[in-house]
């Protein structure tokens, strides 16, 4: 089992919202046994950018939960508060079996809280740190996060920061998909909080459109992307889009196309890539439409039969990569364009060579309309490439000649 800490962690880490824990490790922590209103503070189990989360047990119920506390108390923004109850009344009105469920929200003291499960278990963020997860484990896992997040999307929520960290597994291996904490509800006002241009998510797993800082168009589609994203790291323990600075990160999720996990694992399957790549597709009309088709795919892989996805052909590979390097692409083409130019001038700029016998002699000639001798057109004359006209004349004997012809270099 994780241990509990104290310790903070960078914003939009794994233990920004992880409810797992170990009583024994309790202890160990720096919190004290403290009240908090109705509930007795055990212990902290991990703290982020917007919130702490401890170890809690209820009066009178004697459950153990995880409660929730809004950082920054009574000076908290009003935004930050927005956001907190935002968290908490979009996880309540989902009852899932995947999903951790909200049991209580209030304030304390100023201090704005709530509180769910506790979940007995791990996060899939540490199952993740021993190496790849066996495919067939993975897709388990992937197959009841994607049910519960399509559970979510009928019911107007978007997660919008899917990650390792979020997806716990309770003792029984189950998913509990929980923090909420940027999800939008498609069919509320408060949509108006997310603005064009913010990037919201945890980088390494957010979709384009979220990287691109187009947050609104961050449909069900981008939850998807995230969880493709959070597959493929389960199946090679590399992340797809990695960098040394969060911009790097940024860059590589809306340009690059990471390698096909089982050319990093030999022990993936190619239809198991298959469906990874198929949920992280750049655009979002060629990813799967919703979290339920995911599912359903990975459930016919699991039973034996065809998937519907398949993977993107040679022809279609080399289309996006031009079109992903367009630029580049435009100045080799312009290079080119000059070098052929270049090459067609010097051809044509090339003297031509003639030659003519005449008889009998001697003969009048003209050539382009100028005389030239008898002699010169006999032993040879250089000329430029084109079109050109000899005019032969032998008076009286004779009626002019006229002949035209085409000089090549």
């Amino acid at each position: 089992m994780p241990q509990e800490t104290s310790s903070s962690r960078p914003l939009g880490s794994a233990g920004d919202a992880t409810v797992t824990g170990n009583v024994a490790s309790a202890t160990a922590t720096s919190l004290a046994v403290s009240n908090f209103g109705n509930y007795e503070l055990l212990g902290e189990l991990s703290r982020g950018g917007v919130g702490i989360i401890y170890r809690a047990r209820q009066r009178g119920l004697g459950r153990v939960v995880a409660l929730k506390v809004l950082q920054g108390g009574s000076m908290a923004s009003a935004e930050q508060v927005q956001r907190f109850m935002n968290e908490a009344q979009a996880a309540a009105k989902l009852q899932h079996p995947n999903i951790v469920p909200i049991h209580d929200f209030g304030s304390q003291d100023g201090q704005y809280f709530f509180t769910m499960d506790f979940v007995e278990g791990k996060s899939l963020a540490d199952l993740m740190e021993k190496g790849p997860i066996p495919a067939r484990e993975a897709l388990e896992y992937v197959r009841q996060t994607a049910e519960a997040l399509h559970y979510a999307h009928e019911h107007g929520v978007v997660h919008r920061d899917i990650k390792p960290g979020n997806i716990l597994l309770d003792e029984a291996g189950r998913v509990k998909l929980t923090d909420f904490g940027i999800a939008k509800e498609v069919n509320r006002d408060q949509l108006s909080m997310t603005m064009e241009g913010q990037v919201m998510g945890t980088p390494r797993y957010m979709s384009p459109e979220q990287a691109s800082g187009k947050t609104a168009l961050a449909d069900r589609r981008s939850d998807v992307f995230s969880l493709g994203a959070t597959f493929y790291e389960m199946l090679t323990a590399t992340p797809a889009f990695d960098a040394e600075n969060v911009y790097g990160v940024l860059q590589k999720v809306v340009t690059f196309e990471p390698p096909a996990p089982h050319k990093l694992n030999r022990k993936v399957h190619r239809d198991v890539a298959t469906i990874c790549l198929k949920a992280m597709e750049k655009r979002p009309e060629n990813r799967y439409q919703t979290a339920l088709e995911m599912a359903e795919d990975i459930q016919r892989f699991v039973d034996g039969e065809p998937i519907e996805a398949r993977p993107v052909g040679s022809i279609e590979q080399v289309a996006r990569r031009l079109k992903r390097h367009w630029r580049a692409v435009a100045v080799n083409a312009g290079i080119l364009a000059c070098a052929a130019y270049g090459v067609w001038f010097y051809l044509q700029a090339r003297p031509a060579h003639l030659r003519v016998e005449l008889s009998p002699s001697p003969v009048n000639v003209a050539l382009d309309g100028h005389p030239v001798a008898q002699e010169d057109v006999e032993r040879g004359l250089d000329l430029p490439a084109g079109r050109h006209t000899l005019l032969v004349d032998l008076e009286p004997t004779f009626e002019p000649r006229e002949l035209g012809f085409d000089l090549k270099p």
